[in-house]
């Protein structure tokens, strides 16, 4: 039975899921930044803030060597699936 305590408390927000790796042996890099990911950040971040941003999937890389992965939104996961599909096909084929 809820209490009135519980029932009161607001629903959590969704978290984030995701994950971070960090792969050892390759000496980190000096930190710098990195304009094209910047500008394509706040490309992003202005289309999410005008709402056409429904689902957001991502890997990123430090410069330490640590890789996180995750994803957010209101997206269907199927649709988020063929998202990181065909990035992963991409990244693929550009690389041989």
């Amino acid at each position: 039975m809820k209490t009135p305590e519980m029932a009161a408390k607001p629903k959590r927000k969704r978290r984030t899921k995701g994950s971070v790796v960090s792969l050892f042996g390759a000496a980190p890099l000096v930190p710098r930044a990195h304009t094209d990911i910047v500008e394509r950040l706040e490309f992003l971040l202005g289309r999410a803030k005008d709402g056409l941003v429904i689902g957001f999937c991502y890997a990123i890389i430090e410069s330490n060597g640590t890789i996180a992965t995750g994803w957010d939104g209101d997206a269907e996961a199927f649709r988020m699936q063929a998202g990181a599909a065909s990035l992963n096909h991409r990244i693929f084929a550009a690389n041989g």
